[in-house]
């Protein structure tokens, strides 16, 4: 079965695995990419934490989902207004903005890495 690093949280994968991520990972580096997560995904993590809402894999799963928002809704196992709700939350954390095109795929591409690199104090980033 093929490696998806949208659904390997806590896993390890092979350098042959990540395919093109691995160039990224390579040149960006993990320390890097969770300064970067940070950075960008900050708010939304420290509303996740206050709120007890998964709202970076609300994210990610709508993201994953190229944006429509009744498959990503049955993804997370919610009613469609959940997501609503949640992707409202996202909007005044991250600013509209985070749903043009180009934005959205940054900030795609930073889950995807970030799931894809593992915890930031391994070999390549301690």
């Amino acid at each position: 079965m093929p490696w998806k690093p949208w659904g390997a949280l806590g896993e390890a994968a092979t350098a042959g695995q990540l395919g093109l991520y691995r160039i990224v990972l390579y040149h960006a580096g993990r320390r890097d990419l969770a300064e970067a997560f940070e950075r960008v995904l900050g708010p939304v993590l420290a509303e996740e934490r206050r709120r007890g809402v998964p709202l970076v894999a609300t994210l990610r799963v709508f993201l994953d989902h190229g944006r429509r928002p009744r498959p990503a809704a049955t993804a997370l196992a919610i009613h469609v207004n959940t997501l609503y709700q949640r992707l409202a939350a996202a909007d005044r954390l991250l600013g509209e903005s985070w749903r043009s095109p180009q934005r959205a795929l940054e900030l795609h591409m930073l889950l995807h890495l970030s799931a894809a690199s593992g915890p930031p104090d391994g070999p390549e980033g301690g």
